[in-house]
């Protein structure tokens, strides 16, 4: 892969699903000028946001926009793009009450350079059955704070993710207690590793565990063939790590959410 396919990579994570793959509650807009997703479950601006935006003026963006609104409406969402927005676009989204809030960095690991690191003291697990996919469901809800109300569909969305094997998680134990999870996804080709997202819980942060995470899901991604692992890292925290594992830097997102205010 060159610079550009990579960046590619790195971004497809978004929408790279079969079609019958994708649940009924999501709704989707996917165009070249405007790419964005819609959780009907889950009110969460994290959840539901454009992950490609395509303007260069006042009246295109107004036009994207349109479109923007009429699929979300009041639903809280944020924008999620790597382009660089030239100055009316970012003026007219500023306008409508959404700032940048946080950065990630575009990274990805060619898997035949990675040397291999997976030692550390918590036991690491892959998600099976509805005790381990509960106790996912405790876990990411402690680290992000989601509505204890959405807690049931967390547990059947997860749960229909691992039977329908679309992806997987994996959780970090000290004890017997979840302390920290990890989900991925391999393209449909199979050759990338979508590195999804992964926590850790805050007193037991700076220990090591999100490495070993790291770690176990490209020692398996290696192992079932992939190439190439891609991560949409949080500049200042998972960002640093990825990179001194071997990572590189492709491309920067901008994530913009609407100001509370």
């Amino acid at each position: 892969m060159n610079g550009k396919d990579i960046v590619k990579a790195i971004s497809s994570h978004h929408w790279d699903y079969k079609k019958e793959d994708i649940p009924n509650y999501i709704e989707n807009i996917i165009e070249d000028d405007l790419i964005a997703i819609k959780n009907h479950n889950v009110s969460h601006p994290f959840n539901n946001k454009v992950v490609h935006l395509k303007a260069n003026t006042k009246d295109e963006i107004r036009v994207i926009w349109g479109k923007i609104y009429n699929l979300y409406h009041e639903l809280p969402f944020s924008l999620w793009i790597s382009e660089s927005l030239g100055d009316e676009v970012k003026t007219f989204i500023r306008e409508k009450g959404f700032s940048v809030v946080d950065q990630y960095e575009g990274l990805a690991l060619r898997l035949e350079d990675w040397k291999g690191d997976f030692n550390g003291d918590c036991p690491i697990k892959e998600v099976e059955n509805d005790k381990e996919i509960q106790e996912l469901v405790e876990v990411t809800s402690k680290i992000w704070s989601y509505p204890k109300e959405e807690k049931p569909f967390q547990f059947q969305q997860r749960k229909a993710y691992i039977e329908n094997k679309l992806g997987g998680y994996l959780i970090a134990y000290h004890g017997r207690t979840p302390v920290g999870y990890a989900n991925y996804r391999y393209s449909l080709e199979g050759d990338i590793l979508y590195l999804c997202g992964s926590g850790i819980v805050p007193d037991y942060r700076k220990k090591g565990i999100y490495r070993q995470l790291v770690a176990a899901r490209l020692t398996q991604a290696r192992n079932d063939g992939a190439k190439i692992a891609t991560c949409q890292a949080r500049v200042g925290h998972s960002s640093p790590i990825l990179k001194k594992i071997g990572f590189g830097q492709y491309t920067t997102f901008d994530y913009w959410i609407k100001n509370n205010g």
